[in-house]
């Protein structure tokens, strides 16, 4: 017998917050470029390598799982420092 672990309705609130807030590929680069960060610079801050934040921001690949919610956070803070 598998066992199959329930999420719950708090972890699909999350994950579908987590699609809505992931702007469009031209967007995370423009915000990233609003704050005058490089790609380093935020490739540090999710800990990923700064070819990941290229590819997201190209288009080219989609960040998953726990990279894609320290992104979405990443892009938050980006958003907030425009805002201001």
């Amino acid at each position: 017998m598998s066992s199959t672990t329930v999420a719950g309705p708090e972890f699909l609130r999350r994950r579908i917050q987590e699609q809505r807030e992931l702007p469009s590929p031209d967007a995370r680069r423009q915000l990233r470029e609003a704050c005058g960060l490089s790609v380093n610079d935020l490739a540090q801050s999710v800990g990923v390598t700064p070819a990941a934040v290229r590819q997201w921001e190209r288009g080219e690949r989609a960040p998953r799982g726990e990279l894609r919610r320290r992104y979405v956070e990443a892009l938050r803070v980006l958003k907030e420092a425009t805002a201001s």
